[in-house]
């Protein structure tokens, strides 16, 4: 794992994404309902992107191993609080799965919401079956957030699924 890097988001990276995506269900788990259909082609990132940067602080990265994309977040203000930063869109290359990556590209997107952005709340968003994901937010120091003022259970529908959406809180800060 040596050579890491982490850097802005480029329209090229979208092609990089796409590949590491090989099945409709990571799809869903990756994006939820932001797209609507599966399977997707870059533009339709690129676009989305450009969407979400016009409206709120939202800020592609992607980590690199040896100047290739490995890993991909997004960092953005899911509310009107500057200070409080959402991580979203966390992705692997497949093939670089199960050797760290994850909690290295967890690690940077920490990093910089910390120190670059002075964040002083940072959370995530996962559904509690995508249990691969929950276990290395856990690592990383994310924990489960209880909504006192909601009753309210977030779900997405996949096939004849339902996917109950929580979100994870970092408890670094």
């Amino acid at each position: 794992m040596e050579n890491l890097t982490f850097r802005e988001f480029n329209k090229s990276d979208a092609n990089e994404i796409i590949k590491w995506i090989t099945c409709e269900r990571e799809f869903y788990f990756w994006s939820a309902d932001r797209y609507g259909h599966y399977p997707i082609n870059p533009e339709e990132i690129t676009e989305n992107y450009s969407r979400c940067e016009k409206q709120t602080y939202f800020k592609p990265m992607i980590m690199e191993a040896a100047g290739k994309p490995v890993g991909h977040l997004i960092l953005r203000t899911p509310t009107a609080d500057k200070c409080v930063i959402r991580l979203g869109f966390i992705i692997v290359d497949g093939n670089m799965r199960g050797k760290g990556y994850g909690k290295k590209l967890v690690k940077f997107g920490l990093d910089y919401t910390k120190n670059l952005l002075n964040a002083t709340e940072i959370n995530l968003g996962v559904f509690e079956n995508n249990t691969e994901a929950i276990a290395c937010y856990k690592t990383m120091g994310f924990d489960f957030e209880e909504d006192e003022n909601s009753d309210e259970i977030h779900t997405f529908t996949y096939k004849n699924e339902v996917w109950n959406y929580k979100t994870m809180k970092y408890k670094g800060i």
